[in-house]
C-alpha cells in the first residue's frame, strides 16, 4: 500500500518502473518532511514528472509531434491530474517532457532547487525566473524544441 491506495503488481515488466515511480514520489514526500515543506506545495505535475524522469524513461519512447498539451495549472492539484488523463492526452508524458526538457536545459540541479520551493506561487517564481519565460510560454515552446532536436 502506497500513499493510502492499493497497487496490484502488474505480470509484465512495469513492475520495476513503478516501483521506482512510487519511490521517488515517497523519497519526494520524506524530502519535504525533513525540510519541513508542504507536500502540496508543488504542482502535481512537476511531482509525477519527476517520478517518471527517475524511471529512466526516455522522450524517444513517444511520437512527440502527437502529444498534446494542456495548461499546466490544471495540473496543479493531484485530483486534477489524475482527472485529466483522456483517450487523447497523456498527463504522464506532458510532465515527465516537461521535467526532462527542464534538466536538459538547465542541469538536473533545476530539481532540487525547484523541490525547495516553500509554496506553488514560489515554485511557479523559480521556475519562471529559471526558464527566463512564463510557463505557459514555455509550453508552447518546449515540444518544438525538443521535436527539433
Amino acid at each position: 500500500m502506497i500513499f493510502g491506495m492499493f497497487h496490484l503488481v502488474p505480470t509484465d515488466g512495469n513492475w520495476k518502473m513503478i516501483l521506482v515511480h512510487e519511490n521517488s514520489r515517497y523519497q519526494s514526500h520524506i524530502f519535504s518532511n525533513q525540510h519541513s515543506l508542504l507536500i502540496t506545495r508543488m504542482p502535481s505535475w512537476f511531482e509525477e514528472g519527476i517520478a517518471d524522469y527517475f524511471t529512466s524513461e526516455s522522450s524517444g519512447w513517444y511520437n512527440l509531434g502527437d502529444i498534446r498539451l494542456i495548461d499546466f495549472h490544471d495540473l496543479d492539484s493531484q485530483q486534477d491530474f489524475d482527472t485529466s488523463a483522456t483517450d487523447v492526452y497523456d498527463s504522464y508524458a506532458q510532465s515527465f517532457l516537461t521535467v526532462e526538457s527542464l534538466v536538459e536545459a538547465h542541469g538536473q540541479d533545476i530539481i532540487p532547487d525547484l523541490l525547495m520551493s516553500r509554496s506553488t506561487n514560489i515554485y511557479c517564481e523559480k521556475t519562471e525566473y529559471s526558464i527566463c519565460i512564463g510557463i505557459e510560454e514555455y509550453k508552447a515552446t518546449f515540444l518544438e524544441q525538443m521535436i527539433v532536436q
